[in-house]
């Protein structure tokens, strides 16, 4: 039986991809990678697969069927207040950004 992922499960796996493809390791893991002759067939593969990928980070969903572009939101902090945020992000194995989501969702439901 194929077992659903739930949006909560996309956003995770989701954050997780976009911090390896960031990283050193995502470059590591093409070292020795075969490169394919270019020819006609490769082409067309390669133009069909380009046509079902949407450039940049996946939306984030509030609404398991709501989805487009995620705003963007940026701001200022002390540098003390970014340790804590590393601290706590590396505690959590989550990337700042996810740490500081989850933190002004909470912050916002108490209001």
């Amino acid at each position: 039986m194929e077992q659903k992922m739930t949006p909560q499960d996309i956003e995770e796996l989701s954050e997780k991809m976009a911090d390896w493809a960031e990283s050193d390791d995502f470059f590591e893991a093409f070292k020795g990678a075969r490169v394919r002759a270019r020819d006609e067939k490769t082409v067309e593969e390669m133009n069909r697969l380009l046509e079902t990928i949407r450039p940049g980070r996946p939306a984030h969903q509030v609404e398991q069927n709501r989805a487009g572009a995620s705003p963007t939101v940026q701001f200022r902090i002390p540098p003390e207040i970014e340790e804590l945020l590393e601290r706590r992000a590396a505690k959590e194995d989550k990337s700042k950004s996810e740490v500081a989501r989850q933190a002004l969702i909470q912050y916002l439901a108490t209001a």
